[in-house]
């Protein structure tokens, strides 16, 4: 009999480790999935973020064209107003000349 209560009661440890067991894998499993979700969530803001710099890098070369443009446009007036003001003194010069 004290066999028979010795085996019972080894049974019932190994039951209750066995549930234990279960329960721990069981919050394993549950801690696993949070962890996928959080790295695809993670790898989803990655691709976004990637996506986003592309974006920026292309406004900032259309931007860097831009000024290249307006630097051109404006070399191309400042050359047009130094034409202007010679043929306007030349024009003056002409005028006193012709005066004179």
């Amino acid at each position: 009999q004290e066999l028979r209560h010795g085996l019972c009661e080894s049974r019932r440890g190994c039951e209750r480790e066995a549930a234990h067991s279960a329960r721990l894998s069981d919050e394993l499993e549950r801690h696993i999935a949070s962890w996928r979700q959080t790295r695809e969530a993670l790898e989803r803001q990655e691709a976004q973020s990637a996506g986003l710099q592309s974006e920026l890098d292309d406004q900032l070369t259309s931007q860097h064209r831009a000024l290249r443009q307006q630097d051109a446009l404006y070399a191309e007036l400042r050359s047009q107003q130094v034409l202007c003001r010679r043929l306007e003194f030349d024009a003056a010069r002409r005028a006193v000349a012709e005066q004179g």
